[in-house]
């Protein structure tokens, strides 16, 4: 019973919603012709109805960017997108614009094309970024070792005499053992001490071996002052060097020189070239210290600056007469990409602007010139497009780039690049070409009658 009285009011709500359809129907012919002009002209301004003329889809964006991706880039500068020194000015024609890399979202045009400052330093700053590398070993004794009050010496006899000492130099420095007296041991490496230990211990034992070691070694102290990171006194070991008083001071800071530091000792400058031994890895500057030594790091002089195609891009100083070829050199040469034909030397004028000089290193006489303070000289890279190559990209077993040789024809390509066996629409393919004016021309060929021969 209930069955039958489900199934008869689902038929009525059938019925009921046919009959509200018709009138609904029925209700949209009869609408005033007002209305139907106003749907119509709807119809026609969308999508669907739109009266303007089919246009294929751009190749390129308003960027410059292909949209299709499955062409590829012709080329790619290195260092900066070339598409990109194109910006529209009014819609009617583009102009060239400069860019820096580091400004390329800047409206300021005329600027040079560099790389980005922050990329480039001064030399030597990372030298003293690791304070762990002055460190010192206590464990290894230099043979040059001057021994000095607060100095410990372990003496150790056997044979005969079994005996053992341990003493400290005093402020006289000297040492005193029984029955031999005081020693004098200031001012000596320990090879000279033990010949004049040996001197003194025979006159008071014989038949007898020993053996002289160094315990705890005597703390000097030492100032650093100028440019650097964390001037002040410090209390450090005696063995240690120029450079384990530097790397405690922190460095040189940004305004600090490498080349003209000053060692300063009874009233005596010695001067200290941190770039023998950066470059060259030369550690005679590593000089060791004494008591009451003064580091003094000065003010930097002259720089000159050099980025680009070089394996050492970076802001270096100069001592005077350097040239161009000398930073070049600095900077450890260019690499294999440089463009030496043209190197930019931007230069602070004497009337206090700026201007650019061009030179050209790749000639047999080139215009080796003088360094001046604020030289910022850009070694460019070489043209990056190559000019022998074809690509084949969709439904082939190695798409890429390959060589185009002489008198190539497309079936030389397609074998190249291997037809997959399926899903190939040998009707139509597309050939895309750039042109001499630099736009990209799209033909169609079949594919059906290269594969035939034709």
């Amino acid at each position: 019973m209930k069955k039958s009285i489900i199934f008869g009011a689902l038929i009525i709500i059938l019925v009921f919603i046919n009959w509200f359809v018709d009138g609904f129907a029925q209700t949209t012919e009869e609408q005033p012709n007002a209305y139907k002009e106003q749907f119509k002209l709807h119809r026609q301004q969308s999508d669907y109805g739109a009266t303007e003329p089919y246009q294929s889809p751009p190749i390129y964006d308003k960027d410059g960017e292909l949209v299709n991706d499955s062409l590829l880039t012709l080329h790619r500068q290195k260092g900066i997108d070339t598409t990109r020194l194109f910006q529209p000015e009014d819609g009617s024609y583009r102009r060239l614009r400069l860019l820096t890399a580091d400004s390329a979202d800047t409206e300021e045009p005329h600027q040079l094309i560099l790389p980005k400052r922050s990329e480039v330093e001064c030399f030597g700053t990372n030298l003293f970024k690791n304070r762990h590398v002055g460190e010192i070993n206590t464990s290894q004794i230099p043979d040059d070792y001057l021994l000095g009050p607060g100095d410990n010496i372990i003496i150790s006899l056997w044979g005969r005499v079994q005996q053992e000492w341990n003493v400290t130099v005093d402020r006289q420095g000297k040492i005193f053992i029984p029955r031999v007296g005081e020693i004098t041991a200031w001012g000596m490496t320990l090879p000279e001490f033990e010949e004049r230990l040996d001197a003194q211990l025979s006159k008071a034992y014989t038949g007898y071996k020993r053996k002289i070691t160094l315990g705890k070694i005597r703390t000097i102290r030492v100032f650093v002052y100028g440019e650097v990171r964390e001037p002040g006194g410090y209390a450090i070991s005696a063995l240690s060097t120029l450079f384990n008083a530097l790397y405690m001071a922190g460095g040189p800071n940004k305004n600090g020189t490498f080349r003209q530091i000053k060692l300063i000792r009874n009233n005596k400058t010695i001067l200290v070239n941190l770039y023998d031994f950066l470059i060259k890895g030369d550690k005679h500057c590593d000089l060791p210290l004494v008591s009451g030594d003064v580091i003094f790091v000065p003010l930097v002089g002259a720089q000159a600056t050099i980025r680009g195609e070089v394996k050492r891009p970076a802001i270096y100083e100069l001592t005077g007469g350097e040239k161009v070829s000398d930073l070049i050199a600095l900077a450890g040469g260019p690499t294999a990409d440089a463009h030496l034909g043209r190197l930019m030397l931007d230069r602070i004028s004497e009337d206090d602007s700026r201007k650019v000089i061009d030179l050209d290193f790749a000639a047999e006489e080139k215009q080796d010139l003088l360094l001046a303070d604020g030289d910022d000289l850009s070694i460019f890279s070489i043209y990056q497009m190559r000019q022998n190559i074809v690509w084949i990209t969709g439904q082939v077993k190695h798409p890429g780039t390959f060589e185009r040789t002489e008198n190539m024809r497309i079936s030389d390509l397609i074998e190249k690049g291997q037809l997959l066996p399926n899903n190939v629409h040998k009707e139509r393919a597309d050939l895309y070409r750039r042109l001499s004016n630099g736009r990209i021309e799209i033909r169609a060929i079949s594919l059906k009658g290269i594969l035939k021969g034709n």
